[in-house]
């Protein structure tokens, strides 16, 4: 009986430890967390971005006169630090962040050959500062953009928000996602019709790190985008997916993005002008990550 007894009590005894060590990873999951903080007027960080690009491009049918047999391999390595600069908030909550381009280089290859880049066109956003406006629910309101530099507001607000103003601003758990829009005109010259490219960014929280002010989201990121254009006399046509995933992460007393990792892959066609002369196929790969150096 006294056996018998003394194997119930261990039972019980083991029943109870792991209920209480379920217990207690359910209660050290964080509860609803609140991302996309607005930044406080005179935090500041810097981010350095490595792109690392790889595509190649083949003729569909006949081989143009002079072109490479194995195709066009180009592969470029570009290189950027940025200082984020959080200002005062205007009278319609819109809260300014000043971004400076510290240091742009950029390194690029065809075929396996140095390419030579001009040296004005690596350096042209060497200490820009572009001025942006983000609102209430973290979107880019305005941006600034410094004498100089080839872009409108609209590009530069894609550009910006694309790096800075990711996640948008609302409650979640742990498990759910969070699913963004996003759409960016692509510069063209000749003043045509900018292409847009049209594509949507899914953000998973996949758990919070730290504890009091030092929490920081991590996220799981996928997206999904597609540009479509059909050809003008001026214009080729083109036609363009985009899909990729990676990893986020974001400080939520402040809401900066401190580190972020994409592995992207494009596929595409394009012709020339009017339909004039061959068409190509595009493949390639794009690695981005990005890190906070201070």
């Amino acid at each position: 009986m006294l056996e018998r007894r003394m194997r119930i009590a261990t039972r019980l005894a083991l029943a109870a430890a792991v209920t209480l060590m379920f217990a207690g990873h359910a209660a050290a999951q964080p509860d609803t967390v609140v991302i996309g903080a607005l930044p406080q007027p005179g935090q500041s960080q810097r981010l350095q971005t490595t792109q690392k690009m790889q595509m190649k491009m083949v003729p569909e049918g006949e081989l143009p006169p002079g072109f490479p047999a194995e195709g066009l391999r180009l592969e470029q390595t570009t290189v950027t630090v940025v200082r984020q600069d959080i200002g005062l908030v205007d009278n319609d909550g819109r809260v300014r962040h000043d971004i400076t381009y510290e240091s742009m280089t950029q390194t690029s290859t065809m075929n396996g050959k140095e390419v030579q880049i001009p040296s004005d066109r690596v350096s042209m956003l060497n200490g820009k500062v572009f001025t942006m406006w983000l609102d209430r629910n973290n979107d880019v309101a305005d941006v600034v953009v410094p004498e100089g530099v080839p872009l409108t507001s609209d590009q530069a607000k894609q550009m910006l928000g694309s790096m800075l103003a990711a996640v948008p601003r609302q409650a979640i758990r742990v498990g759910e996602t969070v699913t963004k829009p996003f759409t960016m005109d692509l510069p063209v010259p000749g003043g045509r019709e900018a292409p847009k490219m049209t594509a949507t960014t899914r953000l998973t929280l996949t758990g919070v790190d730290g504890a009091g002010t030092d929490r920081v989201a991590n996220f799981d990121v996928a997206v999904d985008g597609r540009l479509k254009v059909d050809a003008a006399a001026t214009g080729p046509a083109m036609s363009m997916t985009v899909g990729g995933t990676g990893t986020m992460r974001t400080h939520l007393l402040s809401g900066f993005i401190v580190a972020s990792t994409s592995e992207q892959t494009i596929d595409g066609t394009f012709s020339a002008p009017g339909g004039k002369g061959p068409a190509f196929t595009m493949r390639g790969t794009v690695l981005i990550k990005t890190t906070r150096l201070e």
